[in-house]
């Protein structure tokens, strides 16, 4: 019985250090945790990758990453292609719809406009 005691007073003394911390930030992969599916170089150090509802990009060889988050979330960029330094577009499938999406940005991936495919299938 006081095996017990011992235990549920230690275990109240350090409660504070078992339980999870505050001020959580994603860590791992960064920047973004979602589904990334084709990438595409622009030169050597700066690629572009599309994913699940976002394109992101970087212009240091992978060390710091800007990511073009976009409304639809349902959209999944899987593919991307890139001509040149600013020319790029992206293709893209609504998964609750199963519609296409073309996106094509003439920045580099800094803003984007979405195309008429001319069909939903």
């Amino acid at each position: 019985m006081k095996n017990l005691i011992v235990i549920i007073i230690l275990f109240t003394l350090f409660q504070s250090n078992v339980l999870p911390q505050e001020e959580w930030f994603w860590q791992n992969p960064l920047p973004q945790g979602n589904a990334l599916f084709d990438l595409s170089f622009f030169d050597m150090n700066s690629v572009i990758i599309s994913g699940n509802s976002a394109v992101l990009k970087s212009s240091d060889g992978g060390d710091t990453w800007s990511t073009k988050t976009f409304i639809d979330t349902d959209i999944w960029y899987l593919s991307i292609s890139t001509v040149g330094t600013n020319l790029c577009w992206a293709l893209g499938l609504n998964w609750n719809t199963f519609s296409n999406q073309l996106i094509k940005s003439n920045d580099g991936g800094e803003s984007w406009q979405t195309l008429s495919t001319g069909s939903n299938e």
